[in-house]
């Protein structure tokens, strides 16, 4: 060790710092960042499940050594590649990540231990930094100021100066290598139910640390959209730890993208071992508050694999792979063709596709007819039109080792696919894809462009005039030599390719016709409490809504351009803003809102992303004005629909219609879904003010809209049944 510190103080001594004038540089120990108080890592694991957020950042931070913002000066080595960082989204000018992410580790942990030694290098100047060019097993000394996002501290770099590779200054190999742990001491089990969440007593020692954890088990798997994710455990499900997407080598969706950067071929897809594998992991940990797997409570520690060898499966189960069905199945049998391979020690023993429909839930087994090779075909019976089919593979070799494929969804359509609501409604009405996700279809479905893509960049459809539920989606990509429809268009989709992104069901290589122009169809008015049930959130995707005298909550939920706002004011039924528009400016929240603001109203595409379901106006108009008192009546063009009165109401209410000249008109009442409940009047009307009395006729209690419709004029408002 004596020879290991003169080496490294002769090449410190040689070293030309930067001039800092505008802040003074601390010497510190990546420890010293890391530091928890005791107190409030008590106070976490007292919180449980518990636990908030705000609470989750405050305990993290209080009473730190290195505070927010401060110039450090620490000693550390690479421990990733540079190149493969993909965490970050494209920046739209250069293609380039706007971002990098580095794991290094102090080079203190020689003499003091790894724990508490790991930390992220987080830089959005790469490019002129020079950060991009480090190489695992470089030893620098880092200049950076520290830069919290969220509850994780981390390092803007300022400068560095490279002093040379790990093992050529007589660091012992030692310090390349990660700690050996299980999911236990990374997560904790919390709750009365099966709630999961950072074992903060050693949150302090390995957060963004190298970590391996040996003989775990593949306990479940999501491969069905481009970010792949998988849970494993190392105590049969008590505890586990979910992989983060940080590196390029484990997600799929940056083909064609990122030059120079480690990016994944579009035909070598990174697919994680089936369920039942016994692997050996190591990457690196990283604090997120959301779970694929819906375990997390939601404050979890999840690993980041970086390089291709960082999941090394020592044992599996058959893999099931490569399963092909008809695209768009009907109302006859069908064939179905999966490869399943045995681990190359053993052999198979058994394979089944085991099936149920919506009209039959008893689940059905249908055995494998005679390979070809290691290619199976199954014949799953007819279904009647309508019926959603739910399959799965199941294989067994000889050794009990069993696997079971992702479920597959299909519906059966005798006709074809003619509307949206065939590709977006799921078979449970809940959550969750497309039963036609990854397929290349045709399709008959007459719809109108919804947004102005080529203004905004994103483009959305809908095909149902009365606004009914899972009649909206979205679209990424024309296929080349499509016509671009503009807004208000009618279109036919002819063909499409129906993807999830982000678990969101969306069209790519979308083939048109354009049969007309026209207006897009209006905004369905809604308040934020119905779209906290997920499965009317997930109807109403790809969908215009509208909400009225609605409050901001937040003016910037984080740092990526995002605020809420709920029709109650209260946190708990919030609906995020997000500036996916290039409309929008990435600072809107934050420039001209404050918590508190009452907004007249907030328009825009309801969408899906990065776990939550979110809000995008497509223009600035789109958001109306601040501190306005709510309306007596909405009116168009001297057509006027008062509110009703009493609101809420019980048995009978009265709303008043005028109109400017004789007219046919309809008020008619929908639930939440967009369903008809009554059509309160239907006829011709006189010019003036017409009062007309509802009674709720039996409805449940709940919120309804009531529309009114004359001369191609639509105005809607809300109401309130109690009982």
């Amino acid at each position: 060790m004596k020879t290991l510190v003169t080496a490294l103080a002769i090449v410190t001594l040689a070293l030309v710092l930067p001039q800092q004038a505008d802040a003074q540089i601390t010497d510190v120990t990546v420890r010293q960042i890391n530091e928890i108080h005791p107190d409030s890592i008590q106070a976490l694991l007292d919180a449980g499940d518990a636990l908030t957020e705000a609470d989750m950042i405050q305990r993290i931070f209080d009473g730190a050594t290195v505070a927010r913002g401060d110039t450090v000066r620490v000693g550390v080595v690479v421990l990733s590649n540079p190149r493969n960082s993909g965490l970050s989204t494209p920046d739209s000018d250069t293609g380039l990540p706007s971002r990098i992410h580095i794991f290094v580790r102090d080079t203190a942990s020689v003499s003091m231990g790894n724990a508490g030694m790991g930390i992220q290098i987080v830089d959005g100047n790469y490019q002129t930094t020079g950060t991009l060019g480090l190489e695992v097993g470089d030893v620098i000394e880092l200049i950076a100021t520290a830069t919290p996002f969220n509850e994780t501290m981390q390092l803007a770099p300022i400068s560095y100066n490279l002093l040379d590779k790990y093992d050529v200054l007589g660091f012992p190999a030692s310090i390349m290598e990660p700690d050996v742990v299980t999911t236990s001491d990374i997560n904790r089990a919390v709750g009365s139910g099966d709630g999961l969440q950072a074992n903060w007593a050693n949150f302090e020692q390995y957060r963004q640390s190298y970590v391996r954890l040996e003989g775990v088990t593949i306990a479940a798997r999501d491969i069905s959209s481009d970010r792949p994710a998988f849970y494993i455990t190392s105590d049969g499900g008590t505890t586990g730890i979910l992989n983060r997407d940080m590196s390029l080598r484990f997600r799929n969706d940056r083909a064609g993208s990122y030059p120079d950067f480690n990016v994944r071929d579009a035909n070598d897809d990174f697919v994680p071992p089936p369920p039942g594998s016994v692997v050996n992991i190591q990457g690196f940990l990283v604090l997120y508050d959301f779970d694929s797997f819906g375990r997390a409570t939601p404050f979890i520690m999840m690993i980041s694999p970086f390089e291709d060898d960082d999941i090394e499966v020592i044992v599996g189960p058959p893999i099931i792979s490569n399963i092909a069905r008809p695209a768009v199945p009907d109302a006859n049998a069908i064939d179905v063709t999966a490869d399943v391979a045995a681990d190359p020690a053993r052999s198979l023993s058994t394979v089944e596709l085991k099936f149920f429909t919506t009209a039959s839930a008893d689940t059905q087994t249908v055995a494998a007819g005679t390979p070809t090779g290691d290619t199976f075909p199954f014949t799953i019976p007819a279904a009647g039109d309508g019926e959603y089919v739910t399959f799965w593979i199941v294989a067994t070799d000889d050794q009990g080792a069993s696997s079971r494929s992702d479920d597959q969804v299909y519906l059966v359509l005798a006709d074809g696919i003619d509307e949206i609501a065939d590709i977006q409604t799921t078979a449970d009405g809940d959550e969750g894809p497309s039963p036609f996700v990854g397929a290349t279809v045709t399709t008959s479905i007459s719809a109108v462009v919804q947004t102005d893509g080529a203004t905004t960049g994103v483009y959305a459809l809908q095909d149902d005039d009365t606004l009914g539920p899972w009649s909206g989606i979205e679209v990424r990509t024309f296929k080349s030599g499509s016509p671009m429809p503009a807004l208000g268009d009618r279109v036919t989709i002819a063909e499409a390719l129906i993807t999830e992104r982000f678990n969101l069901t969306v069209l790519d290589s979308l083939v048109v016709t354009i049969d007309g122009s026209g207006s897009p169809l209006p905004y369905k008015l809604v308040t934020t409490d119905v779209l906290q049930d997920f499965a009317i959130a997930e109807a109403h995707e790809g969908m215009l809504l509208r909400f009225e005298d609605v409050t901001i909550v937040s003016d910037s939920v984080n740092n990526f351009g995002e605020w809420s706002f709920s029709s109650d004011g209260t946190p708990g039924n919030v609906v995020i803003v997000d500036d996916q528009s290039s409309e929008i400016d990435l600072k809107y929240g934050i420039d001209n809102l404050e918590p508190g603001d009452v907004v007249t109203y907030i328009q825009g595409l309801h969408s899906y992303t990065f776990s939550e379901y979110k809000l995008f106006p497509m223009t600035t108009s789109d958001i109306g004005d601040i501190n306005v008192g709510v309306e007596e009546v909405v009116e168009v063009d001297g057509f006027v629909l008062s509110q009703n009165y009493p609101n809420p109401f019980a048995a009978n209410t009265t709303i008043v219609v005028t109109t400017p000249a004789s007219a046919n008109v309809e008020l008619a009442v929908f639930d939440v879904l967009g369903r008809r409940v009554a059509t309160i009047l239907n006829d011709a009307l006189p010019a003036g003010e017409h009062v007309v009395e509802f009674d709720r006729s039996g409805l449940a209690s709940g919120l309804y809209m009531y529309r009114l419709t004359a001369d191609g004029k639509s105005l809607v408002r809300t109401m309130t049944v109690v009982r």
